[in-house]
């Protein structure tokens, strides 16, 4: 199995894990925080999204979803290609409740685009030296994809579990 093959099968069952988180879930406690001073799901996986999109169109050499399909101006929010989330205040954080429905077409969209660009990527493009998101630093492309795309994808989607739980509690996780 390819490393782009791989990144494609876990974001795929990553992804199924916030379905079942999601299945069921009150709107109203999709963009409910559980204290002022905490993010809620909406916006995790309003972020979770935007660093996919922002990501695999680092590494690919294209344009994001977020920008091509004018999804800032959709959820009402800075539509900047740079505006993934990072360094958001609290206040900005609770602003930003993206609908369940729209969030999961964005999401979908971006989805598709990731795994169109996976099917791009060769093992020799993995290895390639990219600007990093930290400024003034580099890294590899296949790195910043593992950190990004899977490591940051599994921490939030735990978030959003546990969120699940505290709201609903034990239950929606079928084994």
């Amino acid at each position: 199995m390819e490393a782009t093959e791989l990144i494609e099968k876990l974001l795929d069952m990553n992804e199924g894990a916030i379905e079942m988180a999601l299945d069921g879930l009150p709107d109203e406690q999709f963009n409910e925080a559980p204290t002022t001073e905490t993010n809620h799901i909406g916006w995790i996986l309003w972020h979770k999204t935007r660093v996919e999109d922002a990501v695999i169109a680092h590494v690919s050499g294209g344009s994001q979803v977020w920008t091509d399909g004018g999804w800032g101006e959709k959820f009402g929010v800075d539509p900047a290609p740079n505006n993934i989330g990072l360094g958001h205040s609290l206040e900005t954080v609770h602003a930003i409740k993206p609908s369940k429905a729209g969030l999961s077409e964005y999401a979908k969209a971006v989805r598709e685009k990731t795994k169109a660009a996976l099917k791009t990527i060769s093992p020799e493009e993995l290895d390639k030296e990219i600007p990093d998101f930290i400024p003034n630093q580099t890294i590899r492309a296949g790195e910043l994809l593992g950190r990004a795309l899977l490591i940051d994808n599994v921490m939030h989607s735990g978030q959003v579990m546990y969120l699940r739980g505290y709201y609903t509690g034990f239950g929606w996780l079928p084994f």
